[in-house]
């Protein structure tokens, strides 16, 4: 299943309520609503927040990591996702697991530990078609280009963004997307 803000599903406000979700696993909707439309008391109800933060939880029932679950090469690549996300707590093993293997594949993506973190989750929930999907073709290098165009082309169904990600889409990669929905 497919974890959307219906109305924002990649914009600022979903980025934020991600972003929130992750760093603050203790708040409540109302809590994580509140900071989210601080701003913008209208970017997103309230009821969009709670079907949000119930898709998001974790259904993995994996344990906690920790590093005498890791290679030593590991725990600094899970650590360092950890350290950037302020308040976070330890994830999954099998989160965990997936943190490593997204950064030993995109190193680069290091500096952007939502993304990362929201990655993993999504992959570890059952929906790693969904990222690998995103992956292949590399948005956050060229602004979605490729990712527009496979999308026009119909090689995928999803345009779509992931928390923490914040590339710049072109005017010119959103007419892309467009001409592909008339």
């Amino acid at each position: 299943m497919t974890t959307r803000l219906r109305r924002v599903e990649d914009g600022r406000t979903a980025d934020r309520v991600r972003a929130l979700a992750i760093e603050h696993p203790d708040w409540s909707a109302g809590q994580v609503h509140r900071a989210a439309t601080a701003d913008d008391p209208d970017a997103v109800s309230l009821r969009t927040v709670q079907r949000f933060l119930r898709a998001f939880s974790d259904r993995d029932q994996s344990e906690r990591w920790s590093i005498e679950d890791a290679e030593p090469e590991d725990i600094p690549l899970v650590l360092g996702v950890i350290r950037q996300i302020g308040g976070m707590r330890y994830p999954t093993r099998a989160v965990a697991s997936w943190i490593v293997r997204l950064l030993r594949a995109y190193p680069e993506l290091t500096e952007r530990p939502i993304g990362i973190y929201f990655l993993a989750s999504t992959a570890t929930r059952g929906d790693a078609a969904r990222v690998q999907d995103w992956l292949t073709y590399t948005p956050w290098r060229d602004g979605s280009r490729d990712y527009a165009l496979a999308f026009r082309a119909g090689r995928t169904d999803n345009f779509s963004g992931f928390g923490g990600f914040d590339y710049a889409i072109s005017d010119e990669t959103w007419q892309i997307v467009i001409g592909a929905q008339k």
